[in-house]
C-alpha cells in the first residue's frame, strides 16, 4: 500500500507527462496533422489523474468513495495511455511529495521556469 504522499508524487509525474505529450500534440497539429484521438486520450488522462490527485490529497466529501485499487486501476490505465514508467515500477517505490508543507520544500529543487 502507497502513502497519500507516494500518489501525489505519481500525480504530478501523470501531469508532466501529460504536458509533454500535449506540446507534441500540438506541434504536430500545427503541421496539418490530425491527432484528434491523442487530445481524446488528453482530456480523459488529465481527468483521471485530477482523481488520483485528490485521492493523495484527501479530497472526497467522504471516506470510501473511492477504493485505493481503483485508484491503482487508474494509476496503471495513466501509465498504459500516457507510455510512461516508474522507477522501482511501483508507486511504492517513489519518494513522497507533500505539497504545502514547509518541511517538504527544498530550496534547491525550487526552478521559477517550472511556473511559467
Amino acid at each position: 500500500m502507497a502513502t497519500k504522499g507516494q500518489y501525489q508524487s505519481f500525480a504530478l509525474i501523470a501531469y508532466s507527462a501529460i504536458d509533454m505529450q500535449l506540446q507534441q500534440v500540438n506541434a504536430s497539429r500545427n503541421a496539418g496533422c490530425d491527432f484528434e484521438e491523442c487530445y481524446r486520450i488528453l482530456y480523459l488522462a488529465k481527468n483521471v489523474n485530477d482523481v488520483v490527485f485528490d485521492y493523495s490529497r484527501l479530497c472526497f466529501a467522504s471516506e470510501g468513495v473511492i477504493l485505493e485499487k481503483d485508484i491503482l486501476i487508474s494509476c496503471d490505465w495513466l501509465m498504459a495511455n500516457l507510455k510512461f514508467t516508474i522507477s522501482g515500477g511501483s508507486i511504492e517505490n517513489l519518494d513522497e511529495t507533500i505539497l504545502n508543507n514547509i518541511s517538504d520544500f527544498n530550496q534547491q529543487d525550487f526552478n521559477p521556469n517550472d511556473f511559467n
